[in-house]
């Protein structure tokens, strides 16, 4: 590995990896300075296809080649001056508790504001409609999401198993801000097999 009084270094390893796992080694020069990636030594990939990901090989540790904006290739090194612009760590997803879903029943979709799935469960009140409104968006990205296995008897494992109160639809018209005097009070009855079904008075 060479180095001048430039903190540029050559003989760096360089290494890309393709088609699942296939690794390719070569060398690069870098400016220890900016993490500028100067110039990378030309290596034969025929028969590789997707490029998967590009890393450089510095105190035994992988080290991520990005590329910005202008198709400028740099690394991020401590210290160097580009080292600012890597990618962060994502933060903390931060909760908006406003639920966005289509009604199968009417067709329109409802935006609801201040709903907490942890709280109000994964199911509500279509505001347009009246009817019976399954947060199914909400319930694929939650952590705890086991796959859909919705049947129009037994419903799905949400409305088994989610012991939160259903909010009214007169409830929910409030909180959308919304007229409630369209929202049909919903009765909830128990059916043979212990499941929620729904009647209009």
């Amino acid at each position: 590995m060479a180095e001048n009084k430039n903190c540029v270094v050559s003989g760096i390893p360089y290494v890309s990896v393709w088609d699942g796992g296939v690794e390719v080694e070569t060398t690069c020069t870098i400016d220890l300075k900016t993490g500028n990636i100067l110039d990378v030594n030309q290596v034969f990939v025929a028969g590789l296809e997707i490029c998967e990901r590009e890393y450089v090989r510095l105190n035994d540790e992988q080290v991520d080649v990005l590329e910005d904006d202008e198709g400028v290739c740099w690394v991020c090194l401590e210290g160097a001056q580009r080292a600012d612009l890597a990618p962060k760590e994502p933060a903390e997803f931060d909760r908006t508790y406003v639920v966005t879903e289509w009604c199968s029943n009417c067709e329109y979709e409802s935006e609801i504001h201040g709903w907490d799935t942890a709280r109000d469960g994964f199911q509500a009140f279509c505001p347009h409609c009246g009817k019976q409104l399954m947060l199914c968006d909400q319930c694929k990205h939650s952590p705890d999401y086991q796959g859909c296995d919705w049947t129009e008897r037994h419903g799905c494992f949400r409305s088994r198993g989610d012991k939160a109160e259903i909010p009214s639809p007169q409830a929910l018209g409030l909180r959308m801000g919304a007229p409630v005097d369209a929202l049909n009070e919903e009765v909830l009855k128990e059916d043979d097999d212990g499941q929620k079904d729904r009647t209009l008075p």
